[in-house]
């Protein structure tokens, strides 16, 4: 009885050392499985996406930015005296045209008016000047009902987009025409810058090379050229 109490007592002993055995295995298993995840984490970098790395990327300031496709233009461009002559020119020989068209139309209807589109104001399908009235002329009386008269239609910028009678290219401005106001030369008007029936005064300004340099001519029934503000000598306030 006595042994089989022994064989007991060393059966139970062999499953407790083969039990401690099991789980002591078992635990360093776990400690390796654990430190080698952990090493993972550490040297494993997370996926960057575009926004992360754009926001690590150091910034780079505006003026340093290379862009091939847009070439830098400069707002003011310093004409040469040979240039402003030739301008100048250019004017003249526009004012002349004015004066002509102005004529034209006056023997045909007997009046002058203030429709640019119906005197036919052009030269070259892009005008380097800015011409125009201040007032409109009063609505024609002896012109047919037909004949498309708008006395409204006061400067050259209701001409435009149309397309240029020479050589069917649309009509537009050199730089520094568009933003030109007339109404800021009226004190320049002689006879308040409109139409009537027997007399007119149109203005005509020609930029020199920038918006602060302009040219103020005026033109007349009486066929006078006049420049009444010198773009080279004075600033527009």
């Amino acid at each position: 009885m006595k042994r089989v109490k022994k064989n007991r007592l060393f059966l139970i002993l062999v499953l407790l050392g083969i039990l401690f055995l099991l789980f002591s295995s078992k635990d360093k298993v776990d400690r390796r499985v654990s430190s080698v995840g952990q090493t993972e984490k550490t040297t494993a970098q997370p996926p960057i996406n575009e926004k992360d790395a754009n926001a690590t990327q150091p910034s780079i300031p505006e003026t340093d930015r290379v862009t091939s496709d847009i070439e830098p233009v400069s707002k003011t461009t310093q004409l040469s005296s040979a240039v402003i002559n030739e301008l100048r020119a250019k004017t003249k020989s526009f004012l002349a045209s004015l004066y002509t068209s102005q004529k034209a139309f006056h023997s045909e209807y007997n009046q002058f008016i203030t429709d640019v589109v119906a005197i036919g104001l052009t030269s070259d399908p892009i005008l380097p000047f800015k011409a125009g009235f201040l007032e409109a002329s009063e609505e024609p009386t002896e012109i047919p009902m037909d004949a498309n008269i708008d006395s409204r239609r006061l400067s050259t910028d209701s001409l435009i987009g149309d397309k240029h009678w020479q050589n069917n290219e649309p009509i537009q401005y050199a730089p520094f025409v568009r933003e030109i106001d007339l109404s800021k030369y009226r004190d320049l008007c002689i006879d308040r810058c409109t139409a009537r029936k027997d007399s007119f005064e149109i203005l005509v300004a020609t930029p020199l090379g920038n918006s602060d340099q302009i040219d103020i001519w005026i033109v007349n029934e009486g066929k006078e050229f006049l420049l009444v503000k010198d773009g080279t000598k004075s600033q527009v306030e």
